[in-house]
């Protein structure tokens, strides 16, 4: 038992049984696999409750690949004019409610108020 790759379990799996078993979870819808108990439904809206979080937040992010301009680095930096306009036009819509938001936070803690 010198040569043994798994010593120290007392299960012993077998790496095609393992094989079928993930191929089995990738074809399988995910109802068919989860049980119906309390701890996998409240995991389950929790599930919703966080992918809706980190979608709100990735709504504040700007897509910034957008904006990525290797393809006119690749021709001598030609950049036309109306992809700048639409560059700017876009940063404003997204810099404005930001320097309005810390205005009226400004405003409100009264360190730019002149009393």
């Amino acid at each position: 038992m010198a040569n043994d790759p798994q010593p120290n379990l007392s299960v012993r799996v077998d790496p095609n049984e393992m094989l079928r078993y993930v191929q089995n979870l990738m074809i399988a819808p995910h109802s068919a696999t989860m049980p119906e108990t309390t701890m996998a439904k409240s995991a389950q809206v929790s599930d919703i409750g966080f992918r809706w979080f980190i979608r709100r937040i990735l709504d504040v992010i700007p897509d910034v690949e957008r904006f990525d301009m290797f393809d006119s680095v690749g021709e001598g930096f030609n950049i036309g004019g109306t992809q700048m306009i639409v560059g700017f036009v876009l940063l404003s819509g997204y810099l404005l409610p930001w320097f309005i938001l810390a205005y009226y936070l400004i405003k409100w803690r009264e360190i730019a108020s002149s009393t």
